[in-house]
């Protein structure tokens, strides 16, 4: 990708299969701000694909399982 480009997945073909929605799961708030965050930095300077949902989910679980997600 040269700079400056946009990964703009909403422009892709569309034999090409791209996600509708990223969830990232964290143990915390502390940790959900973080991700939070990131994700804005990174859409802004088009370093991760727009046109995708990102939804960050407090889901501290229990033995490693992750409950709110399901």
């Amino acid at each position: 990708m040269e700079s400056g480009e946009s990964w703009d997945v909403r422009h892709l073909e569309h034999d090409i299969i791209y996600w509708d929605i990223v969830v990232v799961t964290t143990l915390d708030n502390v940790q959900k701000d973080a991700y939070d965050a990131l994700i804005q930095q990174r859409s802004t300077i088009n370093r991760i694909p727009l046109g995708v949902d990102y939804l960050v989910i407090t889901d501290p679980g229990k033995i490693g399982k992750r409950y709110y997600v399901i």
